[in-house]
């Protein structure tokens, strides 16, 4: 609305052939104008190719682990022996799936005498 304005009465101005005092703000607005669609249309064509790859950095899966069964099933014996625990994976807040999820054990550390957890 403003923008129209402004061209109603530089055309104005150029019709009475008087100066215009708004010509340069209307030349920078122009230019602003300009680079902001510019700006958005090269945004819209980056979406348009990676949009699902941008949509899963920015709001990608939020996941959680719980224990499921606080005591573990052991199978095997001695070296060979095996403790599986049950976890649950959630995926609290509403987001996009996650695939091919996976939980990997880092460290085992035990409960001394003392209190303290040592490996």
């Amino acid at each position: 609305m403003i923008t129209s304005l402004t061209h109603f009465l530089v055309s104005l101005c150029m019709a009475w052939n008087a100066p215009s005092p708004w010509q340069k703000s209307v030349d920078v607005l122009t230019v602003i104008v300009g680079a902001f669609t510019a700006l958005g249309t090269v945004a819209v064509a980056i979406l348009a190719i990676w949009g699902d790859t941008v949509r899963d950095r920015l709001i990608g899966p939020r996941l959680s682990l719980q224990l499921k069964e606080t005591v573990g099933h052991a199978y095997g014996q001695g070296e060979k022996r095996r403790i599986y625990y049950h976890f649950e994976v959630a995926n609290k807040p509403r987001r996009r799936p996650a695939e091919n999820c996976r939980v990997i054990l880092c460290a085992i550390e035990r409960q001394d005498a003392a209190g303290g957890y040592v490996n």
